[in-house]
């Protein structure tokens, strides 16, 4: 035999599942003294000992909704860790501490994306974080367009625009002067070398997958030969009104020997080099 009895002195349950429904009038519930929480029809009611602060309502078939003891304000809930698999829709996501995180799956290749509306569209990705050898933050193109890496390298895939009046500032200008052969980065676009202070030939290679707008400049220092080399097999330089292609040894490159002669090497496609040299560079094949 299972039910519920009541007596003067309180309720009594009998063993087993209720056989029917367990209706309370309004404002009235079963109160639970010693935990300051009660069930009623409005919800599940949390008290602190002295009244009843907040309660939980059921909002929609898919919403529970925690609010205060008047109803008109959502209140806060404290958790460890909250595990949603549709979303979480909030108004805000604030961090109660310093430094937390927000991050994808600890996976390698896993990646974590930020959409906004493409109007008439929906939401579309402008943004994402991906985890690599390299870990990057990516804007536009599905993260594709502007890149940050964790190394400290940035990677445009497209042009930069600035407003009228504003220009790019302090962008690599570091002067750095070989006595050594040396390959240079993608890192290091923007800057100058020069073979200042070099006992001999000096051979800088130019950085391998070079992207289009990757810029460099060389200086003669010291009147001993300084060679710029490509940087893989098949490559070409566009100087001096002609094109010279690496013949598939890796071992083309471009030389000059006196002081003050410059060249700019700027990449225009993959493994092209547009070169603007002043004094005299030769292309040479070993």
């Amino acid at each position: 035999m299972a039910g519920l009895s009541i007596f003067p002195f309180g309720l009594s349950l009998f063993r087993g599942p209720l056989t029917e429904d367990l209706t309370f009038a309004t404002g009235k519930g079963i109160t639970f003294d010693a935990f300051d929480v009660k069930i009623a029809d409005t919800g599940l009611w949390f008290g602190d000992g002295l009244e009843w602060r907040m309660y939980l309502k059921y909002k929609d078939a898919l919403t529970l909704q925690l609010l205060d003891d008047t109803g008109s304000v959502d209140m806060a809930l404290y958790l460890g860790t909250l595990t949603a698999t549709a979303g979480i829709n909030a108004a805000d996501i604030i961090f109660n501490a310093d430094a937390k995180t927000l991050r994808p799956p600890n996976v390698d290749g896993n990646y974590a994306m930020f959409k906004a509306r493409d109007t008439g569209v929906g939401a579309v990705e402008i943004a994402r974080m991906q985890g690599a050898a390299d870990p990057w933050f990516g804007c536009g193109n599905n993260g594709n367009a502007a890149k940050f890496y964790n190394s400290g390298v940035s990677e445009f895939t497209g042009n930069v625009y600035f407003t009228a009046g504003k220009t790019l500032t302090g962008y690599n200008n570091v002067a750095e002067n070989h006595t050594a052969g040396d390959t240079l980065t993608l890192a290091e676009s923007g800057s100058i070398h020069t073979n200042y202070g070099a006992g001999g030939a000096v051979a800088l290679k130019l950085p391998a997958s070079a992207t289009t707008g990757t810029t460099f400049k060389f200086v003669v220092g010291t009147a001993q030969e300084l060679r710029i080399v490509v940087s893989a097999a098949a490559e070409a330089f566009i100087v001096n009104g002609g094109t010279s292609t690496d013949d598939g040894g890796n071992d083309l490159y471009l030389v000059a020997d006196d002081e003050g002669e410059m060249a700019t090497f700027t990449c225009i496609a993959a493994g092209v080099w547009l070169v603007d040299v002043t004094g005299t560079w030769t292309p040479t094949q070993p």
